[in-house]
């Protein structure tokens, strides 16, 4: 009888000075991490064994996701995984490949919330908590602003912010995407895959079909570029269900595309449909913190 398997979802292995999103694992966990589902008799799973039933384990797995395309996947997560035989997909939003510039929410933060005040907990703020501060309000407010708007209109709400803010867009080394040459650094065939995540990093739901297909397409495209390959996974940004529509995988599909990662908790079975696996986010959690929560996603406790 075919395994479960558990895909978790990353983003950074990084040390920040503030991470509202709750993005970032330490590379210190993250070892400790490693070492924990390496002890889970869970089995190390490439995501695309879970593109059909022939190639679908056997025992339940485990499989490593990491989504946008963050500097620190090269940088702190590569080695770590390899020096673990740890399989992982790297999903890129190809927009911010070069290491130029920003993804927005690191950008909101960068203007809105930096020198916090020890009323709003000096960097240790993050969105699952109420905002104590106008700030921090400003910036959940920025943040549902942007999230669903095309990628020109979202340029031209940050240019007006960061006027508002007295400053030009932010560059910072901490935040900055993959370079070219860090990208194809990162792939090691028949351990670390790469895969689309659209070029501007889009809500796909709110966008005429033609521009999906530009998103998902041409972030294909540019990927193929720099790899001298094709992609075959992807993950939709955001990934809820609200995020996504029968018709946005059905376009992945068309650019070649024979898996999709979704964002709702739940194990992929065999029966699940491969254009929308459920995945379970790891947060900065400790070695036995990961351990417990492992139990119960487990036992069904999503």
């Amino acid at each position: 009888m075919p395994g479960r398997v558990l895909v978790l979802m990353y983003h950074r292995v990084a040390v920040l000075p503030a991470d509202p999103q709750l993005l970032a694992v330490t590379p210190e966990r993250f070892e400790a991490q490693l070492g924990v589902l390496r002890a889970s008799g869970l089995r190390p799973t490439r995501l695309s064994e879970l593109a059909s039933a022939d190639t679908w384990p056997e025992s339940d797995g485990v499989v490593l996701t990491f989504d946008d395309g963050y500097a620190d996947n090269f940088l702190h997560a590569r080695e770590r995984l390899v020096r673990n035989n740890m399989p992982a997909t790297f999903f890129i939003a190809t927009d911010c490949l070069g290491g130029r510039g920003e993804f927005w929410w690191d950008e909101l933060e960068g203007l809105l919330l930096a020198d916090p005040t020890a009323e709003e907990g000096a960097g240790a703020w993050d969105v699952l908590r109420p905002p104590v501060s106008p700030r921090q309000q400003a910036y959940l407010d920025a943040c549902n602003l942007l999230r669903p708007l095309p990628k020109g209109e979202r340029e031209r709400e940050l240019e007006r912010l960061r006027a508002s803010a007295g400053g030009k867009a932010l560059a910072r080394e901490l935040f900055r995407g993959l370079t070219e040459d860090e990208l194809r650094g990162l792939e090691l065939p028949g351990l670390l895959d790469i895969g689309g995540h659209t070029r501007s990093h889009a809500q796909l739901s709110r966008l005429p079909v033609e521009q999906q297909r530009e998103e998902i397409q041409g972030g294909a495209q540019l990927l193929a570029r720099c790899l001298g390959h094709g992609v075959e996974t992807f993950s939709y940004p955001f990934g809820t269900s609200a995020d996504f529509t029968s018709q946005t995988a059905e376009l992945a599909r068309e650019a070649g595309f024979r898996v999709a990662c979704a964002n709702y908790p739940d194990f992929a079975q065999v029966r699940t449909d491969p254009m929308a696996l459920p995945r379970c986010i790891v947060r900065n959690w400790d070695g036995p913190t990961l351990a417990a929560q492992l139990d119960r996603w487990r036992a069904g406790q999503f």
